[in-house]
């Protein structure tokens, strides 16, 4: 008798409903299994921040009510963590300007550094940013449509259906290799929040790791951890007067990288779990 391989959320996938796993948001299991292959991995050296803030690899899934986002690495390195950019609805912003709601000030350190342009042709609406402050971290949301910064709590009392977690115990040996860390920083985004993409639909992610509270001060430094990878040492960053150390925070080729966004597809990844075996 024949086995075949039958992909059981093909009506799924007709009628434009997600089909990939729902992730648990608890920093673990960050792997294909989960999220469909990776989106991008980290082809630099950590610098530095040094070892202990790694972005190694980003994958990106959903289901039918959230946006769920994986960066594979480490997060263990007090007051840094890491933003989050998502460019999934029409409007939005080329540029990290200053929030001017003051929900959540890490947003405002971020603009703050004398630059904050994104990728060319990247306008996000939504921005994430967790924060490593010795409790598992804090989480923020930005609304750049709106300019509404919002404290979305700590690990395990997040607000609005947003999630997020860290596990910190990556020892990730240098190159990275795909596969190599399955460890990090997770985050739930409910679709709501980006517009309630359709099936089908491409959005644009861009992370990077870096300074979230330099105790109250205009000063942000970025390191070289940004997902996809700029793939070259040296970090990105510099005060609110426009001096100190790094390349600046613009990551569209003018005085820093000129990065290209990682692009994810709503509701058409499906992964091992999908498919059942059948007799025939």
């Amino acid at each position: 008798m024949k086995k075949h391989l039958m992909l059981t959320a093909m009506l799924a996938l007709a009628s434009g409903a997600a089909v990939a796993l729902t992730p648990t948001v608890d920093g673990q299991s960050i792997t294909a299994l989960e999220y469909g292959p990776a989106l991008a991995l980290q082809t630099a050296t950590a610098t530095g921040f040094g070892p202990t803030l790694q972005a190694a690899e980003l994958f990106v899934t959903n289901d039918a009510t959230n946006l769920y986002i994986g960066v594979a690495g480490n997060n263990d390195n007090g007051g840094s963590g890491f933003y989050v950019f998502i460019d999934a609805q029409a409007g939005g912003s080329a540029e990290a300007a200053t929030d001017t709601s003051g929900g959540y000030g890490e947003f405002d350190q971020f603009a703050s550094a004398g630059g904050g342009n994104m990728p060319t042709g990247f306008t996000f609406d939504q921005a994430l940013v967790v924060a490593s402050l010795g409790d598992g971290g804090h989480l923020g949301s930005w609304d750049r449509l709106a300019n509404t910064a919002t404290y979305r709590g700590g690990t395990g009392a997040h607000t609005g259906g947003y999630d997020a977690a860290i596990n910190n115990s990556n020892a990730d040996i240098l190159p990275y290799v795909a596969g190599g860390s399955d460890t990090g920083v997770e985050f739930q985004v409910p679709l709501t929040t980006i517009g309630s993409p359709a099936s089908g639909t491409p959005i644009k992610i861009f992370v990077v790791a870096g300074n979230t509270n330099n105790g109250g001060s205009t000063a942000v430094y970025l390191s070289n951890m940004v997902l996809p990878s700029d793939g070259t040492p040296g970090n990105y960053g510099r005060d609110g007067a426009g001096g100190g150390s790094g390349n600046g925070t613009n990551f569209d080729g003018v005085g820093g990288p000129n990065i290209t966004p990682a692009t994810y597809t709503i509701g058409i990844g499906t992964s091992v779990s999908d498919w059942t075996m059948i007799d025939g």
